[in-house]
């Protein structure tokens, strides 16, 4: 009886291969034009990707990281023996005189960096931020002991557009100038086509870091207030 029973069991097993192989053997290959049809809808595929993905690279963002912080710092003061920061709380009158000139509250405190040399102070600088068309641009100020600002770099840029600002064909319109100056694009700085907006939030952010160099720092005396 057991031995009747393993014969019963192999051809079940060599059925299914002969199954399996006879479904292969059977199967219709398909035809030249058949072949060629199925091919068009994936050649389509492709080259839609390829389009999109082309278009994508062509739309890709603008923003970027240009800068660090102290690498900026370091570029400002490349001369200098030591750069050094100090924290400034505007006074009562200060911050009403901030408030004044600047058309908005003065915060609770401004960090001013600055750098030493051979004899003594080289020059401040500020690092701050000013809303673009959405988002905020991260810019510095290089301004000089007369108050004139120096330099101005774009450390972080965020929106999709108008990266245009952190060049230097733009930024040289606003060396050599003052907080007095008027500040204003399309009366003394000129605009910069595809960077409307931002310009405009990058020269009212420098303008803003000129007033406070002013204010905070020149006026009542350089060393007084960035002595350690």
């Amino acid at each position: 009886m057991r031995r009747s029973a393993k014969r019963a069991e192999l051809p079940r097993a060599r059925r299914s291969s002969t199954l399996v192989w006879a479904s292969c053997s059977e199967s219709k290959r398909p035809s030249m034009r058949d072949a060629i049809r199925q091919r068009i809808p994936r050649a389509r595929d492709t080259l839609g990707a390829a389009l999109i993905a082309g278009a994508l690279a062509t739309a890709a963002p603008a923003q970027g990281v240009y800068w660090t912080k102290a690498d900026l710092l370091k570029s400002f003061f490349a001369e200098c023996e030591r750069v050094s920061y100090r924290t400034i709380d505007p006074s009562p009158s200060q911050a009403a005189r901030l408030a004044k000139r600047l058309g908005e509250p003065a915060r609770d405190a401004y960090t001013v960096f600055y750098g030493v040399g051979k004899g003594g102070i080289r020059g401040i600088a500020l690092i701050d931020e000013e809303i673009g068309q959405h988002m905020p641009i991260t810019f510095g100020v290089l301004v000089g002991t007369d108050g004139a600002a120096e330099r101005i770099e774009v450390l972080v840029y965020r929106e999709a557009y108008g990266d245009e600002v952190r060049g230097h064909r733009f930024t040289r319109q606003l060396e050599g100038k003052r907080s007095t100056d008027r500040l204003r694009v399309g009366d003394d700085i000129d605009a910069i086509s595809g960077a409307t907006i931002s310009a405009h939030s990058l020269v009212r952010g420098v303008k803003r870091c000129l007033v406070l160099a002013e204010l905070l720092v020149l006026e009542p005396g350089m060393v007084e207030v960035l002595r350690p």
